[in-house]
């Protein structure tokens, strides 16, 4: 386990909200939390900063996700680019398995 300061922790108010983007999307209607975590994440922070250690440690691509997923577990999932994601490997598989089967 690891303890972390309450004041390093991500929240709106201390994340997104704070950042000059984030005041614009603030600004603007229909802005979600998830837009403020958009925000603070698009948003520099300082090199060997807890911020950029952070941002440094998140994955790069969706490659660690997993391909299958049962349809009631992806509707948490709707609308998201994650459900393209899903699909498109999905897709993937079946002709790959459909290769394997034929041959």
């Amino acid at each position: 386990l690891i303890r972390v300061p309450r004041s390093r922790l991500l929240s709106s108010a201390r994340g997104g909200r704070s950042t000059p983007l984030g005041r614009i999307a603030a600004s603007l209607p229909d802005t979600m939390e998830t837009d403020y975590l958009a925000c603070w994440l698009m948003t520099e922070s300082e090199e060997g900063s807890v911020d950029h250690l952070f941002k440094a440690s998140l994955p790069r691509d969706l490659s660690h996700v997993a391909d299958f997923w049962q349809p009631a577990d992806t509707h948490f999932l709707a609308g998201t680019y994650m459900t393209r994601v899903i699909e498109q490997r999905q897709a993937a598989e079946r002709v790959r398995f459909a290769c394997l089967k034929a041959a």
